[in-house]
């Protein structure tokens, strides 16, 4: 028995197709929302399409058109896609970054370009070192006259310098050629003054160094001391520390001075015809002249000698800088073994050391003297057990002779307040 057969009906498939592609237009507007005018007129067309129903279409598409016009419908087209802003290069060393969005703001910003990098900030200025300090320094002055004076050590010219504290009227204070010129009025009275004056400078290695100088000034009247000579009675010439035997007339407080500062005075008990004189340890290589002047007894003055610094100092050694009370300091310069002996000087030996150790007030504490030559490397120095806590200085010297009966000494340089004892 055959199955019944459908039909031939060559429009069958014709509306199969119609409704098949009203499926999909109908699908497509329900999942894009809105249907545009054009889509409708189209679904009208197709819906009715191969029948006889042409009153019908023409119905539907009326329809359609009617909406367009009481009711335009945005256009279901997709927006363009934004062409995206190329990202600017990244610097070297530095990170890419992306979009940011800021707390509230809503809206995210895209950098324009590369991050600045960040300006190192290097290494902070070195400060500046702290003024030199000079203190001890003396001069004098007769009135109605000027005295030229070279720039203490270390300074080696002045280029600025200004009165710090008051004093009496008709003491000035000026600057010629880098050194420093000190005038008294004739009307002055006699005084010792002291001063202070700061004021900018060079040294051997550098310029604009700030220093501040303490100098205690006496006035003299022309005259009034009789002038006396001082004659060296030991060598003229060494490293700076040395001096000579100074054979002066009788007295008992005798200052010498350098090139015109003085640095402080030798006194004793008892007047006397011999001094030592030490250079100081700051002076520097060259010709220097050496006077003196005497305020202990027959008070006198001297123009004195020439000297010569042959070469820097030697600083003085020490094995430690603390010591407990009743220990010993070592000193590792002055031994005859050592690797820092008294240096040699002209015409004289070295025949003794003296060690010391001196109250951060001047006073001694303790003292010993050595033969020399000691055959050693270091040397000690007891001190007391009943030492009290604190910073004290240690000093070292040496002492020579001749058989003529000339003599010398030589001072190590140091430092005040070098040791310190617990």
């Amino acid at each position: 028995m055959q199955s019944p057969s459908l039909p031939n009906c060559p429009n069958l498939s014709v509306l199969f197709a119609a409704l098949a592609l009203a499926a999909v237009l109908l699908i497509i507007s329900g999942a894009s929302g809105a249907q545009s005018p054009a889509t409708r007129i189209a679904q009208c067309r197709h819906r009715f399409a191969g029948k006889k129903k042409r009153k019908a279409e023409r119905q539907c598409v009326k329809k359609a058109r009617a909406k367009q016009h009481s009711k335009p419908v945005a256009p279901t087209e997709s927006p363009a896609p934004s062409t995206p802003t190329p990202a600017a290069p990244t610097a070297p060393g530095a990170s890419a970054q992306s979009p940011t969005s800021e707390p509230g703001a809503g809206v995210t910003t895209t950098p324009t370009g590369p991050t600045a990098p960040v300006a190192p900030t290097g290494p902070s200025a070195p400060e500046s070192p702290p003024p030199i300090e000079l203190i001890g320094l003396g001069t004098t002055v007769v009135r109605g006259s000027s005295v030229h004076l070279p720039p203490p050590a270390p300074l080696t010219s002045l280029s600025a310098i200004e009165l710090t504290n008051a004093t009496r009227t008709g003491l000035d204070f000026e600057l010629e050629d880098g050194d420093l010129v000190v005038s008294a009025a004739a009307w002055i009275e006699e005084a010792r003054v002291r001063v202070t004056l700061s004021g900018i400078g060079c040294t051997s290695s550098e310029c604009g160094r700030q220093f501040v100088m303490h100098v205690r000034v006496s006035v003299e009247t022309a005259g009034i001391f009789p002038t006396l000579e001082v004659s060296p009675n030991g060598p003229t010439s060494g490293p700076a520390g040395f001096g000579p035997i100074a054979a002066t007339p009788s007295c008992s407080e005798v200052t010498p001075s350098f090139d015109g500062w003085s640095s402080g005075s030798r006194r004793v008990a008892n007047a006397r015809e011999t001094f030592p004189v030490y250079t100081p340890s700051t002076l520097p290589v060259g010709s220097h002249q050496v006077s003196f002047s005497c305020a202990g007894g027959e008070a006198w003055r001297s123009p004195g000698f020439e000297i010569e610094v042959t070469g820097p100092p030697s600083p003085i050694g020490l094995e430690s800088s603390t010591v407990p009370a009743g220990g010993e300091l070592t000193f590792t310069s002055g031994g005859s073994l050592g690797a820092a002996p008294c240096p040699s000087l002209p015409g004289v030996d070295v025949n003794g050391l003296t060690l010391e150790l001196n109250t951060s007030g001047g006073s001694i504490l303790v003292t010993r003297n050595i033969s020399m030559p000691d055959g050693q490397t270091t040397e000690g120095l007891l001190v007391p057990s009943s030492a009290v806590a604190g910073s004290y200085s240690a000093s070292e010297r040496c002492h020579y002779s001749n058989p003529a009966g000339e003599g010398a000494n030589y001072e190590f340089a140091t430092a005040r307040e070098n040791v310190i004892v617990d």
